[in-house]
């Protein structure tokens, strides 16, 4: 895949590749997990798998320093370490308030019914960050991006 990427970000001036590690928002199960801890509900996480997460508060800021760079490219926009989604899911809980204690872990890569799921972690962004001047969003801070985001988005 990284070939593909080195030719299409070659291939002419102003072209320019974003690629995001997991982005995190108010939808799908991080929105969910958002809407059950307060009211008190107990989620499953994964042991298993893990993320770099990053809010859509953030892409978008690199995604504007990207363009306004006008500098062709591959680009990584990431956060600034691996977790899984239990560690996560914990340190959510505590960002509300809530003890961290109802976030189940779970193993699901060896479920009989499990599906491929992507298992990517952080991605360097030493060349983004020399380029466009955008360091590694850490873990609480798109907690709190996505904390402060509007429900839905």
């Amino acid at each position: 895949m990284l070939r593909v990427l080195e030719r299409v970000s070659s291939a002419g001036a102003g072209i320019a590749v974003v690629r995001l590690t997991k982005v995190v928002h108010r939808t799908g199960l991080i929105g969910a997990w958002v809407r059950a801890i307060p009211d008190g509900g107990q989620i499953e996480a994964a042991t298993d798998l893990i993320l770099s997460p990053i809010s859509l508060r953030f892409v978008m800021a690199g995604l504007v320093r990207v363009a306004q760079s006008r500098r062709r490219g591959i680009y990584h926009l990431s956060g600034d370490g691996s977790l899984s989604y239990y560690d996560f899911g914990r340190e959510l809980a505590a960002s509300l308030g809530m003890d961290p204690a109802k976030v189940r872990p779970v193993q699901v890569r060896t479920r009989p019914d499990a599906v491929w799921a992507s298992n990517a972690g952080a991605m360097a962004m030493i060349e983004t960050s020399k380029r466009i001047g955008l360091a590694p969003q850490p873990s609480l801070s798109a907690i709190r991006d996505l904390l402060e985001a509007e429900p839905g988005a």
